[in-house]
Parts: C-alpha cells; sequence; structure tokens
C-alpha cells in the first residue's frame, strides 16, 4: 500500500494525493464522494432529510457556527465530512488544507439582498417561501422552488 511519503505520494483511491486539499479542491473529485453527492439528489434516498444549504468548505463550517440544524441536513457538510473522516484513516491529519476566508468583513458593499439570501440557505426547512430571493446570477432555482447559490 503506497503512503503519503510514498515516492507518487499517492494514498490508496488517491486521497490526499497530488495535492489535493478538501478546503480548496472538490470532494467529488473522487468517485465514493461523487456517487455520495448523486446519492444526495435521488428522492427516494434521503427521504427529504438531506438539503442543500452551503456549497464550499468554508461556507459549510459558517453554517456549522451559524445554524448546526441545517449544518447536519447540508449535503455538502455530510460529503466533506465523509471524506475528511476517511483521509484521517489514511493519512495522519488527513489533507484539509488551509481554510481561506472569503468573506468580506467590512460589510460596507453588503446588498439588502443579502440577509434574505442567507436566511434562505440556512433555513431549517427545504420548502420554498414567499419571501425566497430571486435568483440571481451565481444561482440557480431547482424544481421544487429552493433556491441554492455558488457551485453545484
Amino acid at each position: 500500500m503506497a503512503t503519503a511519503d510514498s515516492p507518487t505520494g499517492t494514498v490508496i483511491g488517491g486521497v490526499c494525493g497530488f495535492g489535493f486539499q478538501l478546503a480548496r479542491d472538490s470532494p467529488s473529485t473522487y468517485f465514493g464522494a461523487d456517487l455520495l453527492h448523486r446519492a444526495f439528489h435521488v428522492p427516494q434516498f434521503v427521504n427529504e432529510k438531506i438539503h442543500h444549504y452551503a456549497d464550499t468548505y468554508a461556507d459549510c463550517l459558517e453554517l456549522a457556527k451559524t445554524n448546526a440544524s441545517a449544518a447536519v441536513t447540508n449535503q455538502y457538510s455530510l460529503q466533506y465530512f465523509a471524506v475528511d473522516v476517511y483521509s484521517r484513516n489514511m493519512v495522519k491529519n488527513g489533507c484539509v488544507g488551509k481554510v481561506e476566508d472569503k468573506h468580506d468583513h467590512s460589510h460596507a458593499t453588503t446588498s439588502a439582498a443579502a440577509p434574505a439570501q442567507t436566511q434562505a440557505q440556512t433555513s431549517s426547512s427545504a420548502a420554498p417561501s414567499a419571501t425566497a430571493p430571486a435568483a440571481s446570477a451565481d444561482c440557480h432555482t431547482h424544481a421544487d422552488g429552493s433556491v441554492h447559490c455558488g457551485t453545484h
């Protein structure tokens, strides 16, 4: 079995290999994580218990700090958790990497729509509401009316 110290720098399945960092790179790079993500889109599999509130690793951490109820049912949080646990079993300390804080803490240019968007993303209910924001350029609306922003 190759280890992180091997000449190729790979581990079983390549997790943590080739410079992969969970905080920066998509966990769907790996087949198992991608399969898990796809399963979360199957209604019979998730029984309406898994939702989509945050996408990036940093956003999932923020969601955990601000809305734990949503975080434990967020599809990306679960996907990141699964890859993190697996990577820690393969490589000492795993391969989370450096978490980048991409938020503007000055709030000087915050739009009025931002609080509504945050509320929609962190709501504990996946049902659409009359106050849900219209989809912006980086958002999309699913058939059930739920609005998701960021990459998906």
